[in-house]
């Protein structure tokens, strides 16, 4: 799996966030760092973890062949989430943020 920049974590902690390399139920926001196609798979795990009305940023390398925002995208579907941004995460990797569908929402475990 791919790894977060030590400096992005230090960032987040600096701002006053809880951060755990390890999922937590009902997290707000959940960073998931990703080099191939393959490594989508954990979306749906990943989903379980996530607060009802909260996010996960998919971080991939930009203009890579392993891995595309079409890529990103259908997997999103498959696991039950919506992509609603896309956003330059650095020089060399941009991020796609994932949701719950609003609908789904309300039977999702962790609907709060």
């Amino acid at each position: 799996m791919g790894k977060l920049e030590k400096k992005f974590i230090d960032e987040l902690q600096q701002r006053g966030a809880a951060v755990s390399t390890r999922t937590r139920r009902e997290s707000d926001i959940i960073f998931l760092a990703i080099e191939s196609r393959k490594q989508l798979d954990r979306l749906v795990g990943i989903r379980e973890s996530l607060a009802a009305d909260g996010a996960i940023w998919v971080i991939r390398p930009k203009g890579s062949d392993a891995i595309s925002e079409r890529d990103v995208m259908a997997a999103a579907k498959e696991s039950g989430l919506v992509d609603v941004k896309v956003a330059r995460f650095s020089a060399t990797h941009t991020a796609e943020k994932l949701v719950i569908r609003v609908n789904d929402r309300d039977t999702h475990p962790n609907r709060g």
